[in-house]
Protein backbone atom coordinates (compact mmCIF):
# COMPACT_ATOMS: atom_id res chain seq x y z
CA UNK A 1 0.00 0.00 0.00
CA UNK A 2 1.53 3.31 -0.64
CA UNK A 3 1.91 6.19 2.06
CA UNK A 4 -1.60 7.83 0.85
CA UNK A 5 -3.44 4.65 1.52
CA UNK A 6 -3.31 5.71 4.96
CA UNK A 7 -3.18 9.12 4.80
CA UNK A 8 -6.01 11.11 7.15
CA UNK A 9 -7.77 12.25 4.06
CA UNK A 10 -8.12 9.10 2.20
CA UNK A 11 -9.31 7.21 5.68
CA UNK A 12 -11.67 10.22 6.39
CA UNK A 13 -13.34 9.99 2.34
CA UNK A 14 -13.49 6.28 3.01
CA UNK A 15 -15.25 6.98 6.22
CA UNK A 16 -17.53 9.53 5.00
CA UNK A 17 -18.60 6.86 1.94
CA UNK A 18 -18.84 3.74 4.33
CA UNK A 19 -20.98 5.65 6.66
CA UNK A 20 -23.04 7.39 3.59
CA UNK A 21 -23.58 3.85 2.02
CA UNK A 22 -24.20 2.01 6.10
CA UNK A 23 -27.27 4.81 6.33
CA UNK A 24 -28.57 3.67 3.06
CA UNK A 25 -27.91 -0.57 4.03
CA UNK A 26 -29.86 0.82 7.24
CA UNK A 27 -33.05 2.21 5.79
CA UNK A 28 -33.18 -0.83 3.38
CA UNK A 29 -33.15 -3.52 5.64
CA UNK A 30 -35.88 -1.47 7.76
CA UNK A 31 -37.77 -1.86 4.39
CA UNK A 32 -37.30 -5.44 4.06
CA UNK A 33 -35.28 -4.66 0.53
CA UNK A 34 -33.27 -7.36 -1.27
CA UNK A 35 -29.79 -8.15 -0.08
CA UNK A 36 -29.93 -4.50 1.84
CA UNK A 37 -26.23 -3.50 3.39
CA UNK A 38 -25.06 -4.34 -0.49
CA UNK A 39 -28.40 -2.59 -2.80
CA UNK A 40 -28.56 0.44 0.05
CA UNK A 41 -25.16 1.18 0.29
CA UNK A 42 -24.56 1.56 -3.71
CA UNK A 43 -27.70 3.37 -4.12
CA UNK A 44 -27.38 5.86 -1.19
CA UNK A 45 -23.65 6.61 -2.56
CA UNK A 46 -24.53 6.65 -6.30
CA UNK A 47 -28.04 8.99 -6.22
CA UNK A 48 -26.69 10.95 -3.42
CA UNK A 49 -23.71 11.44 -4.81
CA UNK A 50 -24.31 11.98 -7.92
CA UNK A 51 -27.35 14.37 -7.67
CA UNK A 52 -25.18 16.60 -5.04
CA UNK A 53 -21.88 17.21 -6.71
CA UNK A 54 -20.24 18.84 -3.58
CA UNK A 55 -21.14 15.53 -1.88
CA UNK A 56 -19.16 13.29 -4.26
CA UNK A 57 -16.25 15.44 -4.12
CA UNK A 58 -16.51 14.13 -0.66
CA UNK A 59 -16.63 10.86 -1.31
CA UNK A 60 -13.60 8.36 -1.66
CA UNK A 61 -13.77 4.97 -2.53
CA UNK A 62 -10.46 3.96 -1.58
CA UNK A 63 -9.42 1.10 -3.61
CA UNK A 64 -6.11 0.77 -1.33
CA UNK A 65 -8.54 0.13 2.00
CA UNK A 66 -11.14 -1.71 0.26
CA UNK A 67 -8.68 -4.35 -0.78
CA UNK A 68 -8.72 -5.81 2.57
CA UNK A 69 -12.51 -6.06 2.48
CA UNK A 70 -11.79 -7.69 -0.31
CA UNK A 71 -9.47 -10.08 1.24
CA UNK A 72 -12.20 -10.68 3.77
CA UNK A 73 -15.01 -11.24 1.90
CA UNK A 74 -12.69 -13.98 -0.10
CA UNK A 75 -12.15 -15.93 2.95
CA UNK A 76 -15.71 -16.15 4.06
CA UNK A 77 -16.55 -16.89 0.10
CA UNK A 78 -14.05 -20.10 0.54
CA UNK A 79 -15.07 -21.23 3.47
CA UNK A 80 -18.35 -22.18 2.15
CA UNK A 81 -16.69 -25.05 0.54
CA UNK A 82 -17.11 -28.15 2.36
CA UNK A 83 -16.17 -32.14 1.84
CA UNK A 84 -19.92 -32.94 0.93
CA UNK A 85 -20.24 -29.83 -1.64
CA UNK A 86 -16.99 -31.12 -3.26
CA UNK A 87 -18.71 -34.56 -3.46
CA UNK A 88 -21.75 -32.59 -5.80
CA UNK A 89 -19.79 -30.78 -7.84
CA UNK A 90 -19.86 -33.41 -11.07
CA UNK A 91 -23.60 -32.90 -10.48
CA UNK A 92 -23.26 -29.38 -11.23
CA UNK A 93 -22.81 -29.96 -15.46
CA UNK A 94 -25.96 -28.75 -16.64
CA UNK A 95 -25.58 -25.60 -15.06
CA UNK A 96 -22.03 -24.74 -15.99
CA UNK A 97 -22.75 -26.36 -19.75
CA UNK A 98 -25.54 -23.62 -19.54
CA UNK A 99 -23.25 -20.64 -18.14
CA UNK A 100 -19.83 -21.83 -20.94
CA UNK A 101 -22.85 -21.26 -23.55
CA UNK A 102 -24.56 -18.19 -22.10
CA UNK A 103 -21.15 -16.63 -22.04
CA UNK A 104 -20.26 -17.05 -25.57
CA UNK A 105 -24.22 -16.00 -26.19
CA UNK A 106 -23.46 -12.51 -24.39
CA UNK A 107 -20.13 -12.03 -25.65
CA UNK A 108 -20.48 -12.26 -29.30
CA UNK A 109 -24.12 -10.57 -29.55
CA UNK A 110 -22.98 -7.57 -27.20
CA UNK A 111 -19.81 -7.62 -29.54
CA UNK A 112 -21.98 -7.48 -32.81
CA UNK A 113 -23.85 -4.01 -31.16
CA UNK A 114 -21.01 -1.90 -30.29
CA UNK A 115 -18.78 -3.02 -33.30
CA UNK A 116 -21.87 -2.91 -35.61
CA UNK A 117 -24.16 -1.11 -34.89
CA UNK A 118 -22.47 1.55 -32.85
CA UNK A 119 -19.44 1.59 -34.48
CA UNK A 120 -17.23 1.27 -31.87
CA UNK A 121 -12.94 -0.18 -32.89
CA UNK A 122 -12.62 -3.91 -32.50
CA UNK A 123 -10.06 -4.21 -29.64
CA UNK A 124 -13.04 -1.47 -27.46
CA UNK A 125 -15.92 -3.62 -28.68
CA UNK A 126 -14.45 -6.72 -27.91
CA UNK A 127 -13.63 -5.97 -24.18
CA UNK A 128 -16.60 -4.08 -23.41
CA UNK A 129 -18.82 -6.99 -24.62
CA UNK A 130 -16.82 -9.66 -22.06
CA UNK A 131 -19.43 -10.75 -19.07
CA UNK A 132 -16.81 -10.64 -16.69
CA UNK A 133 -16.00 -8.52 -13.42
CA UNK A 134 -14.84 -4.90 -13.69
CA UNK A 135 -11.08 -5.73 -12.72
CA UNK A 136 -9.90 -8.57 -14.44
CA UNK A 137 -11.54 -7.15 -17.94
CA UNK A 138 -9.78 -3.64 -17.20
CA UNK A 139 -6.45 -5.43 -16.46
CA UNK A 140 -6.48 -7.59 -19.86
CA UNK A 141 -7.72 -4.63 -21.97
CA UNK A 142 -4.86 -2.07 -20.96
CA UNK A 143 -2.69 -4.15 -23.39
CA UNK A 144 -4.71 -3.78 -25.94
CA UNK A 145 -6.54 -0.63 -25.97
CA UNK A 146 -6.05 2.87 -25.59
CA UNK A 147 -9.59 3.56 -25.38
CA UNK A 148 -9.68 1.35 -21.60
CA UNK A 149 -11.21 4.18 -20.02
CA UNK A 150 -14.74 3.32 -22.11
CA UNK A 151 -14.28 0.05 -21.49
CA UNK A 152 -13.88 0.80 -17.85
CA UNK A 153 -17.18 2.67 -17.78
CA UNK A 154 -19.33 0.23 -19.94
CA UNK A 155 -18.63 -2.38 -17.65
CA UNK A 156 -18.47 -0.04 -14.31
CA UNK A 157 -22.11 0.32 -15.49
CA UNK A 158 -22.99 -3.23 -16.53
CA UNK A 159 -21.50 -5.25 -12.81
CA UNK A 160 -23.63 -2.18 -11.13
CA UNK A 161 -26.62 -2.69 -12.84
CA UNK A 162 -26.50 -6.26 -13.21
CA UNK A 163 -25.82 -6.10 -9.19
CA UNK A 164 -28.56 -3.72 -8.30
CA UNK A 165 -31.20 -5.67 -10.73
CA UNK A 166 -30.24 -9.23 -9.59
CA UNK A 167 -31.47 -9.50 -6.18
CA UNK A 168 -34.77 -7.31 -7.57
CA UNK A 169 -35.36 -10.35 -10.23
CA UNK A 170 -34.94 -13.32 -7.13
CA UNK A 171 -36.78 -10.92 -5.11
CA UNK A 172 -39.94 -10.30 -7.34
CA UNK A 173 -39.56 -14.09 -8.40
CA UNK A 174 -39.22 -15.90 -4.68
CA UNK A 175 -42.27 -16.41 -2.66
CA UNK A 176 -40.64 -16.77 0.89
CA UNK A 177 -38.35 -13.88 0.45
CA UNK A 178 -37.48 -12.30 4.37
CA UNK A 179 -34.52 -9.31 3.40
CA UNK A 180 -34.13 -8.88 7.28
CA UNK A 181 -33.66 -13.06 8.13
CA UNK A 182 -30.33 -13.64 9.13
CA UNK A 183 -28.81 -15.26 6.05
CA UNK A 184 -28.03 -19.64 5.99
CA UNK A 185 -24.20 -20.29 7.37
CA UNK A 186 -24.48 -17.33 9.43
CA UNK A 187 -25.04 -16.18 12.96
CA UNK A 188 -24.51 -13.48 15.08
CA UNK A 189 -21.55 -11.66 15.80
CA UNK A 190 -21.43 -12.58 19.82
CA UNK A 191 -22.43 -16.24 19.00
CA UNK A 192 -19.00 -15.92 16.55
CA UNK A 193 -15.92 -18.09 18.40
CA UNK A 194 -12.46 -16.17 18.80
CA UNK A 195 -10.98 -19.63 16.49
CA UNK A 196 -13.42 -17.81 13.59
CA UNK A 197 -11.45 -14.70 13.68
CA UNK A 198 -7.94 -16.08 13.89
CA UNK A 199 -8.68 -18.01 10.82
CA UNK A 200 -9.94 -15.24 9.10
CA UNK A 201 -6.97 -13.08 10.17
CA UNK A 202 -4.39 -15.90 9.03
CA UNK A 203 -6.02 -17.09 6.33
CA UNK A 204 -6.51 -13.51 4.44
CA UNK A 205 -3.10 -12.81 5.09
CA UNK A 206 -1.50 -16.32 3.67
CA UNK A 207 -3.82 -16.19 0.61
CA UNK A 208 -2.99 -12.91 -0.72
CA UNK A 209 0.91 -14.02 0.20
CA UNK A 210 0.70 -17.04 -1.74
CA UNK A 211 -1.52 -16.07 -4.24
CA UNK A 212 1.88 -12.80 -5.14
CA UNK A 213 4.07 -15.67 -4.16
CA UNK A 214 2.44 -17.90 -7.46
CA UNK A 215 1.47 -14.53 -9.30
CA UNK A 216 -1.95 -15.36 -9.71
CA UNK A 217 -4.44 -12.23 -10.79
CA UNK A 218 -6.77 -10.46 -8.39
CA UNK A 219 -4.35 -11.37 -5.24
CA UNK A 220 -7.06 -9.87 -3.14
CA UNK A 221 -9.56 -12.35 -3.99
CA UNK A 222 -8.22 -15.37 -5.71
CA UNK A 223 -5.57 -16.56 -3.04
CA UNK A 224 -7.55 -15.83 0.29
CA UNK A 225 -10.96 -17.21 -1.57
CA UNK A 226 -8.85 -20.78 -2.94
CA UNK A 227 -7.08 -21.29 0.13
CA UNK A 228 -10.16 -20.62 2.34
CA UNK A 229 -11.72 -22.69 -0.33
CA UNK A 230 -9.19 -25.65 0.54
CA UNK A 231 -8.96 -24.87 4.15
CA UNK A 232 -13.04 -25.69 4.18
CA UNK A 233 -13.02 -28.73 1.53
CA UNK A 234 -10.82 -30.87 4.14
CA UNK A 235 -13.28 -29.81 6.92
CA UNK A 236 -10.71 -29.31 9.12
CA UNK A 237 -12.06 -26.16 11.69
CA UNK A 238 -15.16 -25.19 11.85
CA UNK A 239 -15.77 -21.27 11.12
CA UNK A 240 -18.87 -18.76 11.84
CA UNK A 241 -19.82 -16.41 9.63
CA UNK A 242 -20.63 -13.27 11.93
CA UNK A 243 -23.95 -11.98 10.29
CA UNK A 244 -23.19 -7.81 11.03
CA UNK A 245 -19.27 -8.64 10.21
CA UNK A 246 -20.43 -9.68 6.50
CA UNK A 247 -22.98 -6.87 6.29
CA UNK A 248 -19.76 -4.73 7.23
CA UNK A 249 -18.23 -6.12 4.47
CA UNK A 250 -21.02 -5.74 1.90
CA UNK A 251 -21.34 -1.60 2.63
CA UNK A 252 -17.44 -1.46 2.47
CA UNK A 253 -17.86 -3.17 -0.96
CA UNK A 254 -20.96 -1.94 -2.38
CA UNK A 255 -20.10 1.99 -1.07
CA UNK A 256 -17.06 1.68 -2.73
CA UNK A 257 -19.10 0.75 -6.54
CA UNK A 258 -21.56 3.19 -5.30
CA UNK A 259 -18.88 6.08 -4.98
CA UNK A 260 -17.46 5.02 -7.98
CA UNK A 261 -20.25 5.55 -9.90
CA UNK A 262 -21.23 8.97 -8.75
CA UNK A 263 -17.73 9.68 -9.85
CA UNK A 264 -18.66 9.14 -13.43
CA UNK A 265 -18.66 12.38 -15.43
CA UNK A 266 -21.76 11.46 -17.72
CA UNK A 267 -21.37 14.65 -19.78
CA UNK A 268 -17.63 13.83 -20.88
CA UNK A 269 -18.45 10.07 -21.81
CA UNK A 270 -22.52 10.29 -22.01
CA UNK A 271 -22.56 8.70 -25.95
CA UNK A 272 -21.47 5.59 -24.09
CA UNK A 273 -23.63 5.50 -21.00
CA UNK A 274 -26.89 4.19 -23.22
CA UNK A 275 -24.67 1.31 -25.10
CA UNK A 276 -23.72 0.33 -21.42
CA UNK A 277 -27.13 0.19 -20.28
CA UNK A 278 -28.62 -1.86 -22.79
CA UNK A 279 -25.67 -4.38 -22.73
CA UNK A 280 -26.39 -4.52 -18.71
CA UNK A 281 -29.96 -5.17 -19.26
CA UNK A 282 -29.69 -7.86 -22.27
CA UNK A 283 -27.34 -10.04 -19.89
CA UNK A 284 -29.68 -9.63 -17.35
CA UNK A 285 -32.36 -10.44 -19.92
CA UNK A 286 -30.59 -13.57 -21.36
CA UNK A 287 -29.64 -14.81 -17.73
CA UNK A 288 -33.07 -14.76 -15.93
CA UNK A 289 -34.56 -16.41 -19.29
CA UNK A 290 -32.44 -19.49 -19.68
CA UNK A 291 -32.40 -19.67 -15.57
CA UNK A 292 -36.32 -20.08 -15.53
CA UNK A 293 -35.82 -22.52 -19.00
CA UNK A 294 -33.66 -24.16 -16.89
CA UNK A 295 -36.12 -24.73 -14.03
CA UNK A 296 -38.42 -25.72 -16.14
CA UNK A 297 -36.25 -28.65 -17.31
CA UNK A 298 -34.62 -29.81 -14.50
CA UNK A 299 -34.71 -29.70 -10.81
CA UNK A 300 -32.53 -26.80 -10.40
CA UNK A 301 -34.23 -23.50 -8.12
CA UNK A 302 -34.33 -20.68 -10.08
CA UNK A 303 -32.66 -18.16 -7.52
CA UNK A 304 -29.26 -20.38 -7.61
CA UNK A 305 -29.08 -20.55 -11.17
CA UNK A 306 -29.71 -17.04 -11.86
CA UNK A 307 -27.06 -15.78 -9.32
CA UNK A 308 -25.19 -18.36 -10.80
CA UNK A 309 -25.09 -17.47 -14.44
CA UNK A 310 -25.74 -13.80 -13.78
CA UNK A 311 -23.37 -11.62 -15.65
CA UNK A 312 -21.80 -9.62 -12.83
CA UNK A 313 -18.06 -10.24 -10.97
CA UNK A 314 -17.48 -12.82 -8.98
CA UNK A 315 -17.19 -11.29 -5.89
CA UNK A 316 -20.19 -9.16 -6.21
CA UNK A 317 -22.76 -11.84 -7.33
CA UNK A 318 -21.28 -14.41 -4.63
CA UNK A 319 -21.30 -11.66 -1.90
CA UNK A 320 -24.95 -11.49 -3.08
CA UNK A 321 -25.90 -15.17 -2.86
CA UNK A 322 -24.22 -14.66 0.82
CA UNK A 323 -26.63 -11.77 1.25
CA UNK A 324 -29.37 -13.53 0.48
CA UNK A 325 -28.51 -16.97 1.80
CA UNK A 326 -28.61 -19.47 -1.47
CA UNK A 327 -25.92 -21.85 -1.88
CA UNK A 328 -22.97 -19.48 -1.93
CA UNK A 329 -20.10 -22.16 -3.19
CA UNK A 330 -22.54 -23.30 -5.79
CA UNK A 331 -22.69 -19.75 -6.94
CA UNK A 332 -19.14 -18.66 -6.20
CA UNK A 333 -17.40 -21.82 -7.95
CA UNK A 334 -19.66 -21.40 -11.36
CA UNK A 335 -18.40 -17.78 -11.56
CA UNK A 336 -14.47 -18.31 -10.73
CA UNK A 337 -15.51 -20.78 -14.01
CA UNK A 338 -16.59 -18.26 -16.08
CA UNK A 339 -14.10 -15.88 -14.52
CA UNK A 340 -11.06 -18.33 -15.96
CA UNK A 341 -13.45 -19.06 -19.42
CA UNK A 342 -13.57 -15.23 -19.52
CA UNK A 343 -10.10 -14.92 -19.32
CA UNK A 344 -8.90 -17.88 -21.28
CA UNK A 345 -11.41 -15.96 -24.48
CA UNK A 346 -10.67 -12.56 -24.17
CA UNK A 347 -7.17 -11.59 -26.06
CA UNK A 348 -8.73 -13.67 -28.65
CA UNK A 349 -7.62 -12.06 -31.86
CA UNK A 350 -6.52 -8.60 -30.80
CA UNK A 351 -3.24 -7.77 -30.90
CA UNK A 352 -1.31 -6.03 -27.98
CA UNK A 353 -0.27 -2.97 -27.76
CA UNK A 354 2.63 -1.57 -29.56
Amino acid sequence: MTATGYSPAVIAGALRTYALGGLGGVVFYALNLPAPFMLGSVLFCWVIGGLFKPISRRLDPAPELRKYALAAVAVVLGSYVSPGIIGEIPSWWPTLLLLAGLTLVMTWTSYAFLRYVRGYDRATAWFSAQPAGLSEVIAVSQAYTDKDHVVALIHLVRVSTVFILSPIVVWLTVDDFNGQAVPGGQVHIWETGLLTWVQWLALGTLGVLAARLLRLPMIWLLGPMLLSAIWGGFGLLPFDRPFEGVALLQVILGSSIGARMAQVSFRALGRHVPDAYIIALWMIGLASGSAFLLTLVSDQPFARTFFSVSAGGASELSLLAVAMGYEVAFVTMHHLFRMGFVLGLMPLGNPPKP
